[in-house]
């Protein structure tokens, strides 16, 4: 019975992981370089392992790390694809400088301070819960709370502010 509350959890997101992969398409965000995979395919590595059976040991990682790198590799790709450089430092002053440059025009700037705020926690808070144990729904939380963040970071962005070439 615990694995169907946890698939039952799995179908009644909140936040629809198949749209946040076409927007993430949508802004080139699925090209990986080399042996560096693209966001998209670390998010695609998140998702496949919190599919699998849950396991004590190892399932965190194996379902944390990708989607913390997903979140990092999609600020990192985005930085470099807007039109102006500015000196950046921490990870909320770089969605805000994303914001800032390829930001959609009717942004408010609260907006973008709760989504800054909110990856440079959540990246943390990520970077932390790979280490520990936790249950499968705590897990589950965590990967929700990544796609929403994921999604909250590429409706920021106006496509047409973007560089093509990197």
């Amino acid at each position: 019975m615990p694995e169907f509350k946890a698939m039952e959890i799995l179908l009644h997101r909140s936040v629809d992981v198949t749209k946040v992969k076409e927007a993430m398409r949508a802004l080139a965000l699925d090209v990986g370089h080399g042996p560096i995979r693209s966001p998209l395919q670390l998010l695609q590595s998140a998702e496949d392992a919190l599919r699998r059976p849950f396991a004590d040991e190892g399932y965190a990682t194996a379902v944390l790390v990708p989607l913390r790198e997903s979140i990092q590799g999609c600020v990192d790709e985005l930085l470099k694809k807007r039109p102006t450089t500015e000196k950046t430092g921490s990870c909320s002053s770089k969605v805000a400088s994303i914001a800032r440059h390829c930001g959609k025009i009717a942004l408010s700037p609260d907006h973008v301070d709760r989504v800054a705020a909110t990856t440079h926690a959540l990246i943390n808070e990520l970077s932390a819960a790979k280490d520990r144990q936790m249950d499968r729904d705590r897990i589950v939380s965590l990967f929700d709370q990544g796609v929403s963040l994921l999604q909250d970071l590429v409706s920021l962005i106006d496509a047409a502010k973007l560089r093509t070439s990197i």
